[in-house]
């Protein structure tokens, strides 16, 4: 079983597999950067309350983290060349990142 499992982990195409969803964990980080700097920029208004920016961010703000352990998680796993553990944990946080859906609250500001 162990013979079998590191044939698999250094198998090319394993490591291309991971390599590649290490890639677009990356990529999905960098996007949520880019709508915090977005955010950031379009609502540095005075007229426009801070906590209506928070509210907004939040939910990038949570998706971020996420993505954020799992990138750190995989490139450990990547560095010891556990491949089929990087393409599971990026697999996961990949889904995690599309399947949780958080919804700003604005009930609670409405007047």
């Amino acid at each position: 079983m162990l013979k079998r499992l590191k044939e698999i982990n250094s198998n090319v195409n394993t490591a291309k597999t991971a390599n590649g969803l290490i890639t677009l964990a990356l990529l999905h980080l960098l996007y949520v950067f880019a709508f915090y700097y977005k955010t950031k920029l379009n609502l540095a208004n005075p007229l426009i309350p801070k906590y209506l920016a928070f509210e907004l961010f939040e939910p990038y703000a949570v998706k971020g983290i996420i993505l954020t352990i799992g990138v750190l998680l995989a490139s450990f796993f990547k560095f010891f060349k556990q491949n089929l553990m990087v393409i599971l944990v990026c697999a996961m946080i990949i889904v995690l990142y599309y399947f949780t859906s958080f919804e700003p609250n604005f009930t609670e500001y409405q007047k």
